[in-house]
């Protein structure tokens, strides 16, 4: 099965930090063009990566704070899953 998935509307060139370390950190990168997120929606039903989603969404909002990490960090981090969710939901085993 071929599936498209989109472009991450990524604003990293010349950003700051703090925003390449919620969108795009390269420990999440498997191989070229390949991102863990990708994989991970591409195993699950729509669902269940609903469900992942939201299960990291209130991981970060809970400890936010709470591991000497920035919170503007921890909470965008929270945010962006919500993100993610939509971005890749029609990549889910079950999507149409």
């Amino acid at each position: 099965m071929d599936v498209e998935y989109p472009e991450r509307p990524l604003h990293i060139a010349g950003a700051h930090e703090e925003l390449c370390a919620i969108q795009a950190p390269s420990h999440y990168n498997l191989f070229e063009g390949l991102e863990a997120i990708q994989l991970i929606a591409g195993a699950l039903t729509e669902s269940e990566f609903y469900g992942y989603c939201l299960g990291n969404t209130l991981k970060y909002r809970l400890r936010a704070g709470k591991k000497g990490d920035d919170i503007e960090i921890e909470i965008g981090k929270a945010d962006f899953y919500q993100e993610l969710y939509t971005m890749y939901k029609h990549t889910c085993k079950d999507s149409a």
